[in-house]
């Protein structure tokens, strides 16, 4: 029978922790207080943890101070845990408002073509304006394309769009493809933020 560990005869016979286990106990505690002192945002976030850790580690007994880091520890996941939760949250609610402000952005820009406006100063947050759109080329029927305006890749070939438009802004006449106005697109310049007060957005009667 292999012969028990200092340690082993120690838990077997009821004694306390001898000086080098309680050293290495204090340096762990010492190393883990030490970390987040230094972590510069966990004032902004919870004192829990360092309060949990806020013991004179030469007068605490080593059953505490592990009932301690185990606390800590349980905190700081639950914690992880929690801002993960919110973070999904929040990456639904970015999608869902960038789609509502696409929306808006879409009929606005209808709007204003309707009105035949270029721009509109008339809010006290952006001002809005109506972008002619790029030209681009048009690919009407790539087949037709003529090879020197296809650039090689791996196992196919695809237009070289670069190409097109530029022979196109010359007025070179080239098969499957035509000379396009890109569609105008909303602008909106300024960068005053709205108010935290739900009244910014309010509209006069």
């Amino acid at each position: 029978m292999a012969e028990a560990t200092p340690a082993l005869r120690r838990r077997q016979e009821g004694n306390a922790p001898g000086p080098e286990a309680i050293m290495r106990c204090v340096t762990a505690l010492m190393r883990a207080r030490s970390a987040l002192q230094h972590d510069d945002d966990l004032a902004d976030d919870e004192r829990v943890l360092a309060v949990a850790l806020d013991i004179d580690p030469n007068i605490c007994p080593p059953d505490e101070i592990l009932r301690r880091m185990i606390k800590a520890i349980v905190f700081a996941e639950a914690r992880r845990d929690e801002a993960k939760t919110f973070a999904d949250q929040m990456r639904g609610r970015q999608q869902r408002y960038a789609d509502r402000a696409m929306v808006l952005r879409v009929e606005l820009l209808d709007i204003m073509l309707a009105l035949e406006r270029s721009s509109f100063a008339g809010s006290p947050f952006r001002t809005a304006s109506v972008v002619k759109g790029k030209q681009g080329a048009l690919i009407t029927d790539e087949g037709a394309i003529p090879d020197e305006y296809k650039v090689v890749i791996p196992a196919t070939t695809r237009p070289d769009m670069k190409h097109l438009l530029a022979d196109l802004k010359e007025g070179v006449v080239i098969d499957g493809v035509v000379l396009s106005n890109g569609a105008p697109h909303l602008m909106l310049k300024g960068d005053k933020p709205l108010e935290d007060e739900p009244a910014a957005l309010e509209v006069a009667e």
